[in-house]
Formats: C-alpha cells, structure tokens, sequence
C-alpha cells in the first residue's frame, strides 16, 4: 500500500503490481529491492530505480515491465487497492485483519503468533471476534 509520507510510494506501487502481472516471484523482488533501498528512492528517481531493479530480475521481462509503467497498466490495481484500504481504515503498514480485527504495528512473529492464539481462543470460547488491537503503526513496507 503506497503512503502518502512516500512521495515515491504510489510510482512504486504501480510498478510492483506490473511485476505481479507478470509473475508472483517477480513481485517479491521487486519488492524487496524497493523496500531495501527506500532510503535513496526519491519523486524524482522512482522510475529509474524501477527500471534498474527490474534489470536484475530474471523472471521479469524488462520491456514489458517498462511498457507497463509507460501506459500506467496497473494504476487501477494500485487505486483499487488504495480504495479498499481506505473503506477498511488502513492508514500504516503492517495493518493485519484477524477475524475481522484490524490490527496494526504488529512487529514480529511472536506477537503475531500470540495475537493469533488470542483470537483463537476468543473464538472457541464463543467470544465475539478478538478485539480490536493497536501495537502503534509503522512506517515499514512490510
């Protein structure tokens, strides 16, 4: 989900949904070349840095990925994901959902895991779904 704090963020987006467009694998590294180099990505160099990470993925088809950005195909996966975010009242990443429990700033394993037991047994206790549980949000990308 592109922030608003990222200037870059919608630009890099657009071009992680055209990298899943061609294939899931692609995705993630592009997404994690982006997210391992947010701190040199600016407005002014996103497309550049784009082009460059995709030279370095195999699996990923430069010129069909620069066609992508070129004609904006997947700026309607990147507004409609953006929609929903809003509709559900995600404002940070991580935001998870737990048996419909927006959850946000979740920063390891653990206290996922233990968020997870929780509403587990809240469920099989009869409970309503697990409430609703704020950790702080973080600006990471993960």
């Amino acid at each position: 989900m592109p922030l608003t704090m990222h200037h870059w963020a919608r630009a890099a987006a657009e071009g992680a949904a055209c990298a899943q467009v061609q294939n899931n694998g692609s995705f993630w590294e592009l997404h994690d070349a982006l997210f391992e180099n947010q701190a040199v990505l600016t407005e002014d160099n996103i497309r550049q840095k784009l082009l460059e990470f995709s030279r370095k993925i195999p699996s990923l088809d430069s010129q069909s990925f620069r066609n992508c950005l070129d004609s904006e195909m997947s700026l309607g996966l990147v507004l409609r994901d953006m929609n929903v975010a809003e509709t559900d009242g995600v404002k940070a990443t991580p935001t998870l959902f737990i048996n419909g429990a927006r959850t946000e700033g979740v920063r390891s394993a653990a206290e996922l895991l233990h968020l997870i037991d929780q509403a587990a047994q809240n469920a099989s206790a009869g409970s309503p779904t697990a409430s609703k549980t704020s950790m702080g949000s973080s600006a990471s990308a993960r």
